[in-house]
């Protein structure tokens, strides 16, 4: 896990941050709509980084789909999913923002701060 200190220190690569709360992410300039856990099954908060992606990942233990998976906490990845329903602690991001982020985000560079 990064911390918050470090999540500052190199502004070259812009952060992504979640506000589970308020629905919102944030990279750059750019806005958009997340959905995270429920809470018995939270997402997790704190300073991460994007440590790995999958284009087209199938998670076993939920039987699930997640397409443009950027994982950045032990099995908790953002990932296009129902804006609808609340995932299992991962955060779900509408189609068109899973994609850009997917394309744009670097693993192992990537910071990701995720707020209740």
């Amino acid at each position: 896990m990064v911390s918050h200190a470090e999540i500052k220190e190199n502004a070259a690569q812009p952060d992504i941050e979640i506000w589970l709360g308020e629905g919102i992410g944030r990279y750059g300039d750019r806005e958009f709509a997340v959905l995270g856990g429920t809470k018995k099954n939270p997402s997790p908060t704190g300073a991460f980084q994007i440590e790995w992606k999958a284009r087209n990942w199938w998670s076993k233990q939920y039987d699930a789909s997640m397409p443009y998976a950027m994982f950045f906490f032990d099995g908790a990845a953002l990932h296009q999913g129902s804006m609808n329903y609340h995932s299992h602690g991962c955060i779900h991001l509408p189609e068109d923002v899973a994609k850009w982020l997917f394309k744009i985000t670097k693993e192992k560079q990537t910071r990701v701060a995720v707020f209740p």
